[in-house]
């Protein structure tokens, strides 16, 4: 995965645009039915434990089982990745339920998925490796907001408009 690579990619997704359409249930979804709902689940569970918690398992493992290739490159790159996508995610047409000081906190939070998505593509040669991200990017191009989870961490359920 190269910056250009996410770039392509962050250019293809439909960010947000499906939220609120028929959806198809899937094995590990529970779709919330409204806007008001996927804020709560964000605000509730969504920053903290999509990102945080799922980043920290993807760098715990890379720190045990890579650190020579981890320890001295993944600040790097994510600045590097970060930078890229960040004019596309910031300026990006998002749906007109999300304004004011919503579109602040979700904007950020969609960067982190397509940096951290990513990440845990360039760091694809490891086996065994976490694919959480995998996960939310398939969701972000279905035009979908993965808005939180079911918790405990980690249920594996996540919360999709």
């Amino acid at each position: 995965m190269t910056a250009d690579d996410l770039v392509a990619l962050s250019r293809r997704i439909p960010f947000l645009k499906e939220c609120g359409t028929p959806a198809r249930a899937q094995d590990g979804l529970r779709f919330v039915q409204d806007w008001s709902e996927a804020k709560r689940a964000f605000r509730d569970t969504g920053r903290d434990y999509l990102k945080v918690e799922a980043q920290g398992d993807l760098t715990g493992w890379l720190a045990k089982h890579a650190y020579d290739r981890y320890g001295s490159v993944w600040n790097k790159k994510a600045k590097e990745f970060g930078d890229a996508v960040d004019p596309i995610v910031r300026t990006v047409p998002l749906p007109s339920a999300v304004t004011g000081d919503f579109e602040q906190e979700v904007r950020p939070f969609l960067r982190s998925l397509v940096v951290l998505y990513g990440m845990e593509s360039f760091y694809a040669a490891f086996p065994k490796r976490p694919q959480f991200f995998r996960r939310t990017i398939a969701l972000l191009e279905a035009g979908r907001f993965p808005c939180g989870c079911v918790l405990p961490w980690p249920s594996e359920m996540l919360l999709v408009y």
